[in-house]
């Protein structure tokens, strides 16, 4: 079984490298994935014989290869443009370790300049996966929308506008007033209003005739 499937799971990662298509069922994903984590196992006890900076680097080895296995075997059961660019920043991110833990063999100047050389790879190699991924996935862009004038901060503005601005807010004021005004509904009732309107007619004549010397005909 464990043949079979290391076999199903090689294919499927050849395919993918050449482009093709390859639909992975998720009995066969489980699988491969427990073919990972039992070869890591397996790469990880033979480790143990080793001693010294050996064993870092077969340690740092093993767990490259489980995780550059597990990011390609997630590209091909879910094939995607981003999970093909996780397994190549995998892949850059395995060797960088393994290199860096090696020029632990070696001191002073010539590890520096080995760890510049492992990091100046790695760099290279995630700026090209990065690339590869923005190149595949970028949308083109929507055109910009006008943006809207806005009045500058307080401290921007000068007299002229600080004016207009105390103007603009006092018609805007006065405009809420005489709208509020009209739509204001009348309190009185229409039998009252017309009392109102005829004792002041009533008293406007009175005061006409007393000015004009002859008194209203109280009968």
């Amino acid at each position: 079984m464990s043949r079979i499937t290391l076999t199903t799971l090689a294919a499927a990662i050849a395919l993918v490298a050449s482009g093709s298509t390859f639909s992975m069922t998720r009995d066969e994903y489980k699988a491969g994935k427990g073919e990972i984590s039992a070869k890591y196992k397996s790469d990880k006890a033979a480790c143990k014989s080793m001693s010294g900076n050996a064993k870092d680097v077969c340690i740092e080895e093993a767990k490259g290869r489980e995780k550059v296995a597990k990011a390609e075997l997630e590209s091909t059961y879910k094939p995607s443009d981003r999970h093909a660019s996780d397994a190549r920043l995998a892949k850059a991110k395995a060797d960088y370790n393994v290199a860096k833990e090696k020029c632990d063999d070696q001191s002073g100047n010539a590890k520096d300049v080995c760890v510049k050389e492992a990091k100046a790879k790695y760099t290279s190699a995630k700026e090209d996966a990065m690339s590869r991924r923005r190149s595949r996935t970028r949308a083109p862009r929507r055109p910009r929308r006008p943006r809207r004038r806005r009045m500058p901060s307080k401290k921007r503005r000068t007299p002229a506008m600080r004016s207009r601005r105390r103007s603009a807010m006092r018609c805007r004021a006065t405009r809420r007033t005489r709208a509020s005004s009209r739509q204001r509904p009348s309190t009185a009732s229409p039998d009252r209003s017309r009392l109102i309107a005829s004792q002041k007619v009533a008293g406007a004549r009175s005061a006409s005739q007393e000015r004009s010397g002859t008194r209203p005909d109280v009968s």
